[in-house]
């Protein structure tokens, strides 16, 4: 897994990536890889910002009102419609011109200067113009294991129920899988999370 993450880093920096977009199935890893990749990046000395598309979900009230077209119940943050992606689009650009910009809801402020790195996470990037990246990675698990990090995180550390847990879940897994899984062969790295190890399947030619 060191070395899987080593070599994306390396890969980012060698290739000056500047806008780099990560997305996955719920609990598969995105936000972990994310921090982990940051990390590695601040502590040689470059300047990293990062967005979640989680900020720009469309209201509770107005999603629970939504019909998903592929399960027949509300939508999913896998659907597209959960989000405001003009605002999302709008922050994204600001950040690929090195604008300084307010996050919405924290209130965080970004300096992004022409040397900092911005890392945007979440499944909202999917949906996204790949053009509008340098680097696009796609982290997922299969469904057992995606189960298995659910009940570990909802559970464990964030006292759903878990008849709670279960229900969101089927209805989250088939989206992920009928909308989301078919986009990730427009990612330019593509990982399979096992918990235990980081399974690479694929990555650009010059990370070969």
């Amino acid at each position: 897994m060191r070395d899987v993450l080593n070599d994306i880093v390396n890969y980012i920096v060698k290739e000056k990536c500047n806008l780099i977009r990560i997305c996955g199935n719920g609990a598969g890893g995105k936000s972990y890889l994310t921090s982990i990749l940051i990390k590695s990046l601040q502590e040689n000395g470059i300047c990293t910002n990062y967005l979640c598309t989680d900020d720009y979900l469309l209201d509770a009230y107005i999603r629970k009102n939504i019909n998903s077209e592929v399960t027949n119940r509300r939508i999913t943050a896998n659907n597209p419609k959960s989000y405001f992606y003009p605002a999302l689009k709008r922050d994204i650009s600001m950040l690929k011109k090195h604008f300084t910009l307010i996050t919405i809801y924290q209130g965080k402020l970004l300096d992004c200067d022409y040397r900092s790195i911005s890392f945007i996470d979440g499944l909202g990037t999917a949906f996204l113009e790949k053009e509008l990246f340098d680097l696009s990675i796609f982290i997922y698990s299969d469904k057992d294991t995606e189960l298995e990090m659910r009940l570990q995180r909802d559970f464990e550390m964030r006292n759903i129920e878990k008849s709670k847990i279960m229900d969101d879940f089927e209805n989250r897994r088939e989206e992920f899988e009928k909308i989301i899984q078919p986009l990730k062969t427009n990612f330019d790295v593509i990982l399979r999370n096992e918990i235990n190890q980081i399974i690479l399947e694929k990555v650009p030619g010059k990370m070969e």
